[in-house]
């Protein structure tokens, strides 16, 4: 529960900012962190390599909502009001 809730929150916050090639040291490092928890627990082997699966999948998922929020406001469409200035002065290209 806390792997899979580290790894959407992280992968969003990395989603907001960077490009996708920052999941992989990420990944790498949250792997390593993982096992090295998971041996000084005592923990199954079965059970680390699933810990792991599921950090990579949901940090995966957190990245790809972090990107996806990142751009709709890139794709939400300005309106226009009468008092704003036209974006070209046409006038001043006929003459």
């Amino acid at each position: 529960m806390v792997t899979s809730l580290l790894g959407i929150l992280g992968g969003f916050a990395l989603g907001m900012r960077f490009r996708v090639f920052c999941l992989i040291p990420v990944v790498v490092s949250g792997i390593a962190a993982i096992a090295v928890l998971d041996r000084m627990d005592s923990v199954p082997l079965g059970s680390t390599v699933l810990s792991a699966i599921v950090f990579t999948v949901t940090l995966q998922i957190g990245y790809f909502a972090g990107v996806a929020a990142r751009s709709v406001p890139a794709a939400v469409p300005v309106a226009r009001t009468a008092e704003q200035a036209p974006l070209h002065d046409r006038s001043a290209a006929t003459s």
